[in-house]
């Protein structure tokens, strides 16, 4: 499975110079170096974004990962202290004052009418996410930019694992969390530690307080287990698949999970009559693939059998990350 990765990046007129360019740059130079560089896919870039392109880019592109480098503003202005020469990803022009000393709620700046600012409202930016949630392979997002904190998390309850910021971040700092970030994953290190690493790559460089840098997973969802960068399956299959004991968010990540990995009823179908011998219809009526895969879980549950439907999934689709990663999770050896 190819890792491909959206680039979605503005810096509208009137706000101060940042070094997307480089940024951008930066991440296809470290990602050709790595171990596995062949299973990533820089996507055309969306620059000089407009506000509808999340939803436009992610309908036509589908991408594993999305990356976003720009502005964000808070949405109360916070208290400033420090130098007024720092350049930081900040709506408000660098010179006016320093980095923020305390957390704000605030949202990612795209080009409006004209070229000026528009910032990106939360509640419809996580949505877009949420309305796809059944046809995108995303797992990863990145908010590169300053108090992403607030949609990060409205993001993180529809994708495994989400980036973002608390506070203003400054620019340079910025760039070398993504460097070590990509670098990383490009080694085939789960997205936690990847994570991690881009953190200490700041705080290796003394380029500001790296705990401005956060993540969020969703629920029931381990990023140690992430690993994107893998020709093979990057998570061994369990030799045994004992039936679970499931809390409920574990039951709805097998749902999503189901959905993502069998998209169609035929595939589901197939996998069911061939390796399980039993009849969709004769367990669902349901025509919508949401519903039937709920009934689905429901009597494979009643059963005794979730975890030989999913030993059978695994070994139908051993591609799939995020399948790979739910077996990992539940079934450990």
């Amino acid at each position: 499975m190819t890792v491909s990765i959206l680039f979605i990046s503005a810096n509208p007129q009137g706000t101060t110079r940042i070094e997307i360019d480089d940024e951008y740059r930066t991440i296809e130079q470290v990602l050709r170096g790595t171990r596995h560089a062949g299973n990533f896919s820089l996507l055309p870039p969306a620059l000089a974004a407009r506000v509808e392109d999340f939803q436009t880019r992610l309908l036509r592109d589908k991408p594993v990962i999305v990356h976003w480098s720009g502005h964000g503003q808070p949405e109360v202005p916070a208290a400033r202290t420090g130098s007024d020469t720092e350049r930081t990803r900040e709506l408000t022009p660098a010179g006016s004052h320093g980095a923020a000393t305390q957390s704000a709620n605030g949202m990612i700046v795209v080009w409006g009418e004209g070229g000026q600012p528009e910032m990106v409202p939360t509640d419809p930016l996580a949505n877009v996410f949420n309305i796809l949630r059944d046809q995108l392979p995303t797992t990863c997002v990145v908010l590169n930019a300053c108090f992403t904190e607030a949609q990060a998390k409205r993001i993180a309850e529809h994708v495994d694992f989400v980036v973002g910021t608390t506070r203003a971040i400054p620019d340079t700092a910025a760039i070398a969390f993504s460097k070590s970030f990509y670098e990383a994953i490009g080694e085939g290190q789960s997205l936690a530690n990847a994570f991690e690493l881009g953190k200490n790559n700041v705080a290796i460089r003394s380029l500001g307080d790296p705990r401005i840098l956060k993540c969020w997973s969703r629920e029931g969802v381990d990023p140690k287990n992430l690993i994107l960068a893998a020709a093979s399956p990057a998570i061994p299959a369990p030799s045994r698949f004992p039936e679970p004991s499931l809390t409920g968010p574990q039951l709805r990540s097998c749902h999503d999970v189901l959905l993502d990995a069998f998209p169609t009823r035929a595939a589901m179908a197939q996998l069911l009559l061939y390796d399980l011998d039993v009849k969709l219809d004769e367990i669902t009526g349901q025509p919508a693939l949401r519903e039937a895969y709920f009934e689905l879980l429901r009597w494979a549950k009643g059963q005794g059998r979730l975890g030989e439907l999913f030993k059978h999934a695994i070994a139908a689709n051993s591609g799939n990350l995020k399948l790979q990663s739910l077996v990992a999770q539940i079934w450990r050896q």
